[in-house]
Parts: structure tokens; C-alpha cells; sequence
């Protein structure tokens, strides 16, 4: 079977289909079993500061503030409750929030906007609100996501613009999928690619070499060289990246090794020169057997059928039988 360099089943920006690295020249098994998900954001909204940016109101008096804060990530979004006439509230809330495939761009920050409003500001007759933006600003996760922060926790004051406004928030981080092991296939998840690498293709699979704690050393092989010494001959490239940067994308299990050994041993066998002439001489033999046996294969199913039927009318029959019987006068 010809190789082929991508898969008609993967999305755009899916890793290179590699036939070395799959099992059997099928697609990856594992490219989608996260399900979507990246990761998961567990925010906690703790309190507020200095949240009334208008310091007095029109008839003299300090103004009040009702304040709500928006927290929106990529194709999320989550309202805290309302503190009701309080510049400096305290919420105490929690918020678990999916990081999704396919909205994050490859090498660009990713964001949590929180944005406060004034709840109080704007009423509707018909119920619910739409308050005065007390300020927006935003917290960049890219350093929580990729391990580089050495904790899952970021622990932070998210300043404001425009007014005076902060927020203290709390975000934790958890990857979704398989943990990646030795000799597994893996794949830069999107916030890890960087587009500019010169030397490691966006959409090039990686094997895992070794583990070491929360780090893996990682193989791969560049177009260039693949191109001039073929893919097994190759030289290997290795780095060592965060376990959170990538997901699993194929796992070469000990069933896959039987069936490999078993596949490979009957390779051998048929690609013995008295086996192949054995198997040509017989071929025309084995599809006469096939089309002798076919008006037999035919009938007997027939009779099968026919006993079905008969089975049924029986049944159909003491059913009638019984209602005579026992049904009432």
C-alpha cells in the first residue's frame, strides 16, 4: 500500500500523518479522545477593589456601585453574581470552564477577559439588566498552560482599564486526555505550536523518548532530512517539552505487538517462493470451491428461513389456541 503523507480524515491543522508512527496505515487512533477539550479552568473570583470609577455622583453624594464581573475565555462566558452597593465586594465564587480545540491561535497569548459592570445601573421592566462597564481587563494563561510557571495556580490582581478597578483571581489549570508515556505519539496542543519555528513544523508528531516527571523527551525527524535520507534513516532530533504542551495521538499497545508479529510471521510465510507458487496454483481452485458452494450456502439459508417461518405459524397457532381456551364467554 503507497504510503501517504496526510490523512483525508484529520482537520487542517492535524499533525502530518506519519505511516511509521501509525499502526497498520490507519489514521491515528487517538487524534480526537479528548472530546474537544483541551483543558479545564477552575477560576475563582475572590474579591474587588476600588470598583465605583465615578468617585461621586451628580447630586453630591458618594456614588454606589452594584457590581457583576463577566469572565469570558475563548468560546466561554460566566457571570459572577451580584454584590449589591458595594465598591469593594467580595464574591468568593468558582467557575469551571472549558478550554476548547480549534478557537486558540497558534503562538498567540491566551486570554481570561473579566470585565465588571454596575448591575445596578440599568433595569428592565421585563426583568434582568444591563450594567455600566466599570472597567475590563485580562490575564494571560499562556504561562500557566505551558508549565513554564512551575504551578498550576496563578494567584493575581487583574487591573482595570479605565478606572481604578482591580480584581484578586485564582485560576487553575488541568489538561484533559491521556497522560502521555514512553513510545507514545504525541502532538503540540494549538497555544504550543509557534508558527515561526524554524526547525520544528507546526503540524510535525513527536514520539516520547523518556518522562521525567512532569517534562518528556521528545523525537522527531524534519522534513529536510526525511526528504534526503527517508524516514527510518533519518537522523532524530530530541526536545524536552512540558507535559501539558501536548495530547496522545497514538499508542502502540501489547495487542498491537501480537497482531504485528502475527501479521509480520504471515508476511514471511507467503513470501516464501513455494508458498507464492502454491498460493497462484490453488487461487483458480479456491474461487471454483466459492461459486460450487454458493447454491448451498443458498439453501441452506432457505431452510433456515423456512423453519423461522414455520416456528412463528406454530406460535401464531397455540396463541389462538390458548385464547379459545381460556378467553372469556
Amino acid at each position: 500500500m503507497a504510503a501517504r503523507e496526510t490523512s483525508p480524515f484529520q482537520a487542517a491543522d492535524a499533525p502530518i500523518w506519519r505511516p511509521e508512527m501509525a499502526v497498520r496505515q490507519n489514521p491515528y487512533r487517538y487524534l480526537d479522545h479528548q472530546k474537544g477539550t483541551i483543558g479545564i479552568l477552575d477560576i475563582r473570583l475572590i474579591d474587588g477593589r476600588d470598583l465605583d470609577s465615578t468617585g461621586r455622583g451628580e447630586s453630591g453624594r458618594s456614588a454606589s456601585v452594584s457590581p457583576q464581573v463577566v469572565i469570558r475565555v475563548p468560546a466561554e462566558e460566566a457571570r459572577s453574581s451580584v454584590v449589591p452597593r458595594n465598591a469593594h465586594p467580595s464574591w468568593q465564587e468558582r467557575f469551571t470552564m472549558n478550554l476548547k480545540k480549534g478557537v486558540l491561535q497558534e503562538g498567540a497569548p491566551v486570554l481570561v477577559v473579566f470585565q465588571a459592570l454596575d448591575a445596578a445601573s440599568w433595569r428592565s421592566p421585563l426583568g434582568g439588566s444591563k450594567g455600566r462597564d466599570l472597567g475590563s481587563g485580562s490575564l494571560d494563561i499562556l504561562p500557566l498552560l505551558n508549565g513554564s510557571r512551575g504551578s498550576h495556580v496563578m494567584d493575581e490582581w487583574v487591573s482595570l482599564s479605565p478606572g481604578p478597578g482591580r480584581l484578586h483571581v485564582v485560576v487553575e489549570y488541568e489538561p484533559v486526555g491521556m497522560v502521555p508515556e514512553m513510545d507514545d505519539v504525541v502532538f503540540f496542543e494549538a497555544f504550543a505550536r509557534s508558527p515561526r519555528s524554524l526547525v520544528l513544523p507546526t503540524n510535525e508528531p513527536m514520539v516520547v523518548r523518556a518522562v521525567s516527571g512532569a517534562y518528556l523527551l521528545v523525537g522527531f525527524r524534519t522534513p529536510t532530512a526525511r526528504q534526503a535520507r527517508g524516514p527510518e534513516a533519518a537522523p532524530e532530533c530530541r526536545l524536552r517539552v512540558h507535559r501539558q504542551t501536548v495530547f496522545v495521538i497514538e499508542r502502540h499497545t501489547l495487542l498491537d505487538a501480537a497482531w504485528h508479529s502475527v501479521i509480520d510471521a504471515a508476511d514471511m510465510v507467503q513470501a516464501v517462493p513455494p508458498v507464492r507458487w502454491a498460493k497462484k496454483q490453488l487461487q483458480p481452485y479456491a474461487k471454483y470451491a466459492q461459486v460450487l458452494a454458493r447454491p448451498a450456502l443458498t439453501s441452506l439459508h432457505v431452510t433456515f428461513a423456512a423453519a423461522r417461518l414455520a416456528m412463528r405459524s406454530g406460535m401464531a397457532a397455540l396463541g389462538g389456541a390458548t385464547s379459545t381456551v381460556f378467553g372469556d364467554d
